[in-house]
């Protein structure tokens, strides 16, 4: 399956509550001393897989690049 470059907010989300990291997610967003990433994740028209952000979350949540593809793939279908 091809990983989709971009997925809705909505679809990440679900996807990442299925696998139960929707709340590290949320509190990886939350802890930015910036704000900038609680911004971009609340208003977001969409999550792109290229985004820096999403490497950085992934990372810390421990997926590597081909688990943040098949994440990916997964909210695509959701």
């Amino acid at each position: 399956m091809i990983t989709p470059q971009s997925v809705s907010p909505r679809q990440a989300r679900l996807a990442l509550l299925k696998i139960g990291l929707l709340q590290k997610a949320q509190a990886l967003v939350n802890a930015d001393p910036t704000g900038e990433t609680g911004i971009w994740w609340e208003y977001a028209s969409s999550i792109d897989r290229d985004d820096p952000r999403i490497l950085e979350i992934g990372t810390v949540l421990g997926l590597n690049s081909a688990q943040i593809d098949n994440l990916f793939q997964f909210a695509s279908q959701l």
